[in-house]
């Protein structure tokens, strides 16, 4: 019966063999990964800072630029590896987050929430991280590639005041109270059609940027058109 213990134990050894290599092995994928995201959003920022310096964007009141353009990156802009890749690519900060450095929430708990968070009004660009084994871990990650040092992953940030911001955001409230005015000052009598409802007022959504393999390929300008264009058929 001793050949079965020394087999027993041959499996065991094996087995916790089998298991250190692969759990370093998935150390080693799981820091690959955390490094080409760092290096992702190192580019971003070293981009906006380009367009930012050169004017060579549209950029808004406190000279940043307004949006993100993937055609920026010669057909390759940068992905965060560490999370799905059919989620949106950036988001942008609507101008009620104009004095956060942070996106509120900052882990990919949907696949609504874009791989970047992009706040123009500070010139900030953030990567979200995936939910791992616990709090500290996603923590310890999410400062690591955003270069920044939270105390907790689900801090609470108190925004900084952007007067800017909240001009626009006054500005675009009057608008939608003047609509809203509006339509109702031409809706039918209410006494008369006493079931109609009220229309709802818009809120505002922060634009979302779409993958870029989601994105038509860009154009050359001076390409010539296609033999399959009609306009070309007709006016040869």
């Amino acid at each position: 019966m001793r050949w079965i213990r020394d087999l027993a134990l041959l499996l065991v050894l094996t087995a916790v063999i089998g298991g250190v290599f692969l759990y370093r092995r998935h150390q080693r994928e799981e820091e690959d990964l955390i490094q080409r995201s760092a290096a992702a959003v190192l580019r971003l920022e070293t981009e906006l800072r380009y367009r930012a310096a050169t004017n060579s964007t549209t950029l808004n009141s406190r000279g940043w630029p307004v949006t993100i353009d993937p055609n920026w990156f010669d057909g390759r802009p940068p992905v965060n590896n560490l999370v799905s890749p059919h989620r949106p690519w950036v988001e942008i900060a609507a101008p009620e987050e104009a004095g956060f450095l942070h996106p509120q929430v900052r882990m990919t708990v949907g696949d609504h929430l874009a791989q970047f968070w992009y706040n123009p009004w500070q010139g900030v660009i953030r990567a979200r991280v995936p939910v791992t084994v616990n709090d500290e871990r996603t923590l310890e990650v999410y400062n690591r590639i955003n270069g920044c040092a939270l105390d907790s992953i689900f801090w609470k940030e108190r925004p900084t005041p952007v007067p800017e911001a909240a001009a626009q955001v006054a500005a675009d409230r009057a608008a939608r109270e003047a609509a809203q005015a509006s339509a109702q000052s031409s809706a039918p009598n209410p006494a008369a059609t006493p079931n109609s409802a009220e229309p709802a007022a818009e809120v505002p959504v922060a634009p979302i940027l779409p993958h870029p393999s989601a994105l038509p390929p860009a154009q050359p300008p001076d390409a010539p058109p296609s033999e399959s264009d009609p306009d070309h058929d007709e006016n040869a």
